[in-house]
């Protein structure tokens, strides 16, 4: 089975090393699988070696909990006698520290987190060992042919959202729990955002609820782009489709706009976005946008005074394109998610 495992040449010590911590991973998962397993119930150990997984079924049922499973440390035994065979001849752990190396050693080759799935009538445990990584090229391209560049403003949590959906067809909450490093409610709330910005869509309600990629983003950005523009008429204090960026007063605009003042008594007395029309063409509000963060960094919040929209559609549709364009540059551009962020016109 691990003749398959990539071997780069390494030494230690002037020895050339021929394993590497995903040989143990392997090792580790195997042995699990013979010491785990329920013999006493209906099945058999079924081993599956494909070319992007392995995959280790046995019949029984977890005897500790799953986030204990992932966590290690904790050592219950079903098979003690075939544990203690293993043990002396140094191909198993007491400790409970097995899956602690499978989860390692398959990191450290930069593949996707194993997954262990439990099924009921009949009991059986399956883990699965992909060998492929969550974001591999193939992957991302495939994912930019759906998104555009939108993708591009995506934190890494999100993109491996979107890469796992895409390589499986679907998410689920459960699933990701094993996959990202945050809480069942946060998860919950970044689908939901996904899902918000178009980029997922969802069926069924609550525990059940199932993700997919939405196929047809770019159209429905489009559509909406297209409704926007259709609805936008001239109104008294609005923007005219033709109007030049020069011709935009805003007599109680502070000057500074962009610094500390934003936000506060300066723009918020004023009330700036409340003299624009809330119905206006993309293009006319690029513009207003690029004026309000010509001079310094501005944030979603403060932007969004300004112009009089709301504060998602900025967020989620708006200052992505307009990043992507290279019309607005980040404060933070290594940190998409900072608190703090904020956008400024590019140079």
């Amino acid at each position: 089975m691990s003749s398959v495992l990539p071997k780069p040449f390494q030494l230690k010590k002037s020895v050339r090393m021929d394993e590497t911590p995903a040989h143990t991973a392997l090792r580790e998962a195997f042995v699990n699988a013979l010491i785990h397993t329920d013999y006493s119930a209906p099945g058999n150990i079924i081993i599956e070696q494909r070319t992007d997984v392995f995959k280790f079924t046995n019949p029984g049922t977890l005897l500790v909990s799953l986030s204990q499973y992932y966590q290690g440390g904790i050592s219950e035994c079903r098979n003690t006698s075939i544990q203690r065979m293993f043990l002396m001849i140094g191909s198993a752990e007491k400790a409970g520290s097995g899956v602690n190396k499978i989860l390692s050693g398959w990191g450290e080759a930069h593949w996707r987190t194993p997954f262990l799935a439990v099924e009921t009538q009949p009991d059986r445990l399956i883990l699965e060992l992909p060998m492929f990584s969550i974001l591999p090229e193939q992957t991302h391209n495939e994912l930019g042919s759906i998104f555009g560049n939108w993708i591009d403003n995506l934190s890494a949590d999100e993109l491996t959202i979107l890469a796992t959906c895409h390589i499986e067809g679907e998410i689920t909450n459960t699933r990701l729990q094993y996959m990202i490093n945050k809480h069942r409610t946060d998860i919950t709330k970044i689908l939901q955002d996904l899902c918000k910005s178009k980029f997922l869509l969802s069926e069924n309600k609550s525990r059940w609820t199932t993700y997919h990629l939405n196929t047809n983003f770019l159209n429905d950005i489009q559509q909406e782009n297209n409704e926007d523009l259709d609805s936008s008429t001239p109104k008294v204090g609005s923007l005219s489709p033709n109007l030049d960026t020069s011709q935009l007063k805003f007599d109680s605009l502070d000057p500074k706009v962009g610094s500390s003042k934003v936000g506060s008594s300066k723009v918020g007395s004023s009330k700036v976005g409340s003299s624009v029309s809330k119905k206006m063409s993309n293009e006319n509000l690029f513009r207003l946008i690029l004026i309000a963060c010509n001079d310094d960094y501005l944030s979603p919040e403060e932007i969004a005074l300004v112009v009089n929209k709301k504060i998602d559609y900025l967020k989620n549709k708006i200052i992505p394109k307009m990043v992507s364009n290279g019309q607005l540059v980040r404060l933070y551009p290594e940190n998409l998610t900072h608190p703090n962020q904020k956008y400024k016109k590019a140079e």
